[in-house]
């Protein structure tokens, strides 16, 4: 017996593995595609952090007074929470568009296999 195939005590009506099997891989891949993306995402985020606080680090170095530090301090606080929020908004942007696609190829397959049920009890007089 192969994938996809049943044994033929079992009407066609039924035999819902192959395109089952296919709609999980490509519902699994998508999922796959979308973690990528979050990693890469995350990835950018902490080099543009760690190049963005190298910075400040040497600003504050050469700084010529207390007032001076301060000032770089708010302004470096107020730069990392400004690109937390943006990177937020990104990674459930992301999140949301892997999620959808990830349940696509699953909704096909429960249409499919919904419409199959409907038309088995509908020729066996209402047994599914």
């Amino acid at each position: 017996m192969t994938l996809g195939t049943l044994p033929s005590t079992v009407p066609a009506e039924y035999d819902f593995g192959e395109a089952d099997v296919a709609a999980l891989l490509r519902a699994n891949t998508a999922l796959i595609k979308g973690f990528e993306a979050i990693g890469e995402a995350i990835y950018a985020y902490a080099r543009s952090s760690l190049g963005s606080a190298v910075s400040t680090a040497r600003a504050m170095i050469e700084a010529r007074n207390l007032v001076d530090v301060v000032t770089l301090n708010r302004e470096f606080a107020q730069l990392t929470l400004e690109g937390l929020v943006t990177n937020s908004v990104r990674l459930s942007e992301i999140g949301v568009t892997a999620t959808s696609e990830a349940f696509k190829p699953l909704g096909e397959r429960v249409a499919v296999t919904v419409e199959k049920l409907h038309r088995a009890a509908a020729t066996d007089g209402g047994a599914i």
